[in-house]
This record gives C-alpha cells, structure tokens and sequence, in this order.
C-alpha cells in the first residue's frame, strides 16, 4: 500500500541523513543504532518531515480507557526524530529512567501535547506500529507518565493514510 499525500499538507525536502544497510540510522547517545520499519525511512526520504496543523491531519488513537481524537501537527523532521528521542530517552538528576518506553523513536507531535511513536524494535511486536503517547517528563510508568501508549496505526502508512479532517474520522 502506499502513503496518500494529501495536497493541503506541507512536504519538506528530502531527507539528508546517512543511512547504513538495513534501514538502519545511527541516533549515536541513548538511543544507539536504530531500525527504521521501511514505510517510513522511504517517507523521510521523500520528504523530511510533514507539516498538517490546520491541514485534515485528524486522527484516532485507542487507549486502554477507550478512543483519543488527536490533531497532528507534525511529523518531525530527522534531526529532530535523533534529538527528541535522544532527550527522552535519557536519566535525568529529576528522571530515574527513560520517558518512552524502550523500543520507541518520538516522530512527530499533535497540537495538545501528545507525541507520535514508532516501534523500532525489530524483534518486539509493536515493531512499526505507530502510537501516541502523553508526552511527560517523568520516567516511564511513574508520576504523570501512567497513561501508556494509544495505538494510532498498525503500520506507519496505515497511521498516515488514516489521517484526515476532524468530520471524516
């Protein structure tokens, strides 16, 4: 299946970013060398990054208490994808543990702080699922990080084909 663009979202350039076999990206720091599922190193490669606030990027995930309705407003360009996976991902003084559980790169945001996971563990089920998480600086499963995760695609081209206005969902 391929990724429907739609014309209202903002595309950027191609992305820039050393590769090495396998589909694999070198986030170097906590994350060490990552998996990228190949729906979306194909689409970051098209396109680094993705602009959709105020542009039909709705979307559902389901939490365990039950469906969130959430507006993407981006998907971060690789950069960033290192960075912000690199940020949460680190022990803090404050922070006894990693924010996202282990297994995920953060790929984006939806315009009330919630970011968009991808599963990057190849031998974990969750590989390639897109999720979104209540963004939190607490470390995984304690404090204000008890939500968990809320499945948004089963593959990151289910995730973006899904996408649409807030009337269609």
């Amino acid at each position: 299946m391929e990724i429907r663009i739609n014309p209202k979202w903002q595309t950027d350039i191609p992305g820039e970013f050393h590769v090495l076999p396998g589909g694999k990206i070198d986030f170097k720091k906590e994350a060490g060398i990552v998996t990228l599922p190949k729906d979306y190193l194909e689409f970051m490669l098209f396109s680094d990054g993705l602009g959709t606030r105020q542009r039909d990027g709705w979307f559902i995930s389901q939490f365990t208490e039950g469906p969130v309705i959430l507006p993407l407003e981006y998907l971060s360009e690789m950069e960033n994808v290192i960075r912000g996976t690199n940020f949460r991902m680190a022990t803090f003084i404050d922070r006894s543990g990693p924010a996202i559980p282990p297994g995920f790169i953060v790929i984006g945001a939806t315009e009330n702080d919630f970011k968009v996971l991808l599963g990057v563990d190849e031998n974990n089920a969750d590989f390639g699922k897109v999720y979104a998480w209540p963004d939190s600086m607490d470390a995984w499963m304690q404090g204000n990080n008890t939500k968990g995760l809320g499945l948004a695609g089963n593959t990151f081209t289910e995730f973006m084909n899904s996408l649409s206005a807030r009337d269609e969902l």
